[in-house]
């Protein structure tokens, strides 16, 4: 028996359709394109120093059209690419104060947040579909905690501990997320419900939450090394 490893068995996915197969293409297509729109809108925020919750209000604004336009509309693939901008201006500043800091820290965090992305695809693509159903229903209870702890922290319940849990509470919510998006989008377009551009946003938003966790953790463990030195 041969035991030479084959890499592109790696990724034949025999299991998954090939109409399936075609709707992952344009998904991740869009996703790519949603990326780029994000890095360009990140680029103007630093450079011509825009961007706050106005962004995200208008980032808002396109999502909502999105979900409620006709599929085949010109104008949703714009307002895509639109949304994709916006989300890069809302978390600009950000950036920029990470540039100030290191600019290594941005690079570490890009890096970090892919390597999660694409090991928590694969993941998804490889396990029993059926669990989503049972990561689905963590996830939701995880968003009601991270909820709970908004609330309670606009009645002075505040600290570093809070924080922190917030913080590392929604990276792991955020990677699940992408799994859990991931065999849902599978097995939707399985079923013939195939809207390549909401699963394309649904994995792009997780890939941005994650991101922003992973700068902000790398930001505090930065600002704690200069502090000690």
């Amino acid at each position: 028996m041969s035991t030479q490893f084959d890499i592109q068995s790696l990724f034949e996915f025999s299991d998954i359709p090939k109409s399936t197969k075609e709707h992952l293409v344009r998904v991740y297509g869009t996703l790519t394109m949603l990326t780029s729109a994000c890095v360009l809108g990140a680029f103007l925020s630093v450079a011509y120093q825009i961007g706050n919750v106005g962004c995200s209000l208008l980032g808002i604004l396109c999502l909502l059209y999105i979900v409620f336009s006709d599929r085949k509309s010109p104008g949703r693939l714009v307002a895509t690419g639109l949304f994709g901008v916006l989300e890069g201006l809302s978390i600009g500043p950000l950036v920029g104060i990470a540039l100030e800091v290191d600019p290594q820290i941005i690079i570490t965090a890009l890096m970090g947040a892919l390597g999660i992305f694409v090991s928590f695809s694969l993941a998804a693509f490889y396990s029993d579909r059926r669990s989503s159903f049972y990561l689905g229903g963590l996830l939701n209870t995880g968003i009601w905690v991270m909820l709970l702890m908004s609330i309670l922290s606009l009645f002075g319940v505040k600290g570093e501990f809070v924080f922190n849990f917030q913080l590392y509470l929604g990276l792991a919510i955020f990677m699940g997320y992408v799994m859990f998006d991931t065999q849902m989008m599978i097995e939707k377009a399985n079923r013939g419900q195939k809207d390549y551009v909401l699963d394309a946003i649904n994995l792009f938003i997780d890939l941005v939450q994650i991101f922003v966790r992973i700068l902000i953790i790398l930001l505090k463990e930065s600002s704690k090394k200069k502090s000690k030195d």
